[in-house]
């Protein structure tokens, strides 16, 4: 199964610069510099364990379909632990807002899976659309 790393990107990417858009200004007002700083952090974390889990469903992908959506299930399953222990690690170090950093690690998270979900199905589709044309192509034809 071929699938493009670089779709994953083109999937996630506009859904987490469009949330950082809209979320700026409420997140300057609630909180200052400090949680639009938070804001960037949880952005970093949340793209940071996708673009991880995006090289695991690649990779796995090379199997089959099937070895990719499960890939894509178990990715997502660690992701959200790597992310949660990423969030602490980056609170502890930079002394950010802890409540603006769990509200936007959650809201980037939900919009990048949307994302990698759109990606993964688009590349399933893809693939069993193809094979099915393989399969098509296989049969006799009426005429001959």
């Amino acid at each position: 199964m071929e699938i493009s790393y670089l779709a994953l990107l083109g999937w996630t990417m506009p859904l987490g610069l469009v949330s950082f858009a809209v979320g700026i200004w409420p997140t300057w007002r609630a909180g200052g510099a400090l949680a639009v700083w938070s804001q960037v952090a949880a952005g970093a974390v949340v793209l940071a364990t996708v673009m991880g889990s995006g090289v695991i469903v690649c990779r796995m992908a090379r199997r089959g379909p099937a070895r990719a959506a499960v890939g894509f299930i178990f990715s997502c399953m660690g992701r959200i632990l790597l992310a949660v222990a990423l969030m602490l690690t980056a609170w502890r170090l930079l002394e950010l807002h802890l409540m603006a950093l769990a509200i936007w690690l959650v809201i980037y998270y939900l919009a990048l899976l949307i994302g990698e979900s759109i990606w993964l199905s688009r590349a399933l589709r893809r693939d069993a659309f193809l094979e099915a044309l393989g399969e098509f192509d296989d049969r006799p034809k009426m005429n001959e």
